[in-house]
C-alpha cells in the first residue's frame, strides 16, 4: 500500500533531465564565449574601422557574448524554478551584474592579494564588475583552482617553469 521505494537510490535524482539541461547550457555558454573573446581579440589586432576605434573595447565584447549571456541566464532561471542548487564552482565562474562567463586572459583578470587577508579578486571586462574570493591558507586547495583557466595561458606558464 504504501510507496515502492526499490527503485529509490542511485538513479540521478528527480530532476536529473534539469541537471543535463543546465549542464548542455553552462557548456554552450563557454563555446560561445570563447569563440566570442577570440573574434573580440582578434579583431584587436587587426585593421579596425573608424567606428570601431571610437567604441569603448569592453562594450564590444559584451555585445559579442550576448548569446553566451543568454544560456547563463536561462540556466540560472531553470535553478531558479526548479528549486536546485547550482554547483559553487559553475556559480564562481559567471558574473553576477553580467552574467557573461569569467575565464581569465579573455572575459575577465583575476589578480592575488595577500594583505591583509589573502584573496583572489576577479574582475569582468564586459561590465567591471568585481568579485573577491578569499583564499584559505588551512586547506590545501584554493579557490583560484576552481576558477576556469584560459589553456593559452596555462601552457605559457608551463614553458615559463621550464
Amino acid at each position: 500500500m504504501g510507496k515502492d521505494r526499490r527503485n529509490k537510490g542511485g538513479g540521478g535524482g528527480e530532476h536529473r533531465d534539469a541537471f543535463q539541461r543546465m549542464n548542455f547550457l553552462y557548456q554552450a555558454a563557454q563555446l560561445y564565449s570563447n569563440i566570442a573573446a577570440e573574434h573580440y581579440h582578434d579583431k584587436q589586432h587587426g585593421q579596425a574601422t573608424k567606428e570601431e576605434q571610437t567604441q569603448v573595447p569592453n562594450d564590444r565584447l559584451c555585445r559579442t557574448t550576448g548569446l553566451s549571456r543568454f544560456y547563463c541566464r536561462t540556466m540560472k532561471v531553470i535553478a531558479q524554478k526548479m528549486v536546485l542548487r547550482m554547483d559553487p564552482q559553475v556559480k564562481k565562474s559567471i558574473c553576477q551584474r553580467c552574467e557573461a562567463i569569467l575565464v581569465p586572459g579573455k572575459t575577465a583578470t583575476a589578480r592575488t592579494f595577500s594583505k591583509p587577508i589573502s584573496r583572489i579578486v576577479t574582475t569582468c571586462l564586459c561590465c567591471g564588475c568585481q568579485r573577491s574570493l578569499p583564499t584559505s591558507s588551512r586547506s590545501h586547495k584554493s579557490i583560484a583552482s576552481d576558477l576556469p583557466v584560459n589553456p593559452e595561458t596555462a601552457e605559457r606558464s608551463e614553458k615559463m617553469d621550464e
